[in-house]
């Protein structure tokens, strides 16, 4: 995707089988991460924000059917 010079993904997660989305209402972001799999799953997950600020939320261990908040 870099050669084709597209922009990188707002949230970046290193397992597959965790989604993770970031929700805003403009002025106060929250990371949804959430694994729907029936056995526990760790990821890393970064967030790019608009600011060009990139933050490094670090390992999360989810327990199965868990959905962690993050207020960023």
């Amino acid at each position: 995707m870099k050669e084709l010079k597209c922009p990188d993904p707002i949230v970046q997660c290193d397992n597959p089988n965790i989604l993770a989305t970031l929700r805003s209402d403009g002025k106060q972001n929250m990371l949804f991460i959430m694994n729907l799999f029936s056995s526990p799953m760790k990821a890393s997950i970064k967030v790019n924000l608009k600011n060009s600020q990139a933050i490094e939320s670090g390992i999360h261990n989810l327990n199965p059917m868990e959905i962690k908040t993050l207020k960023l």
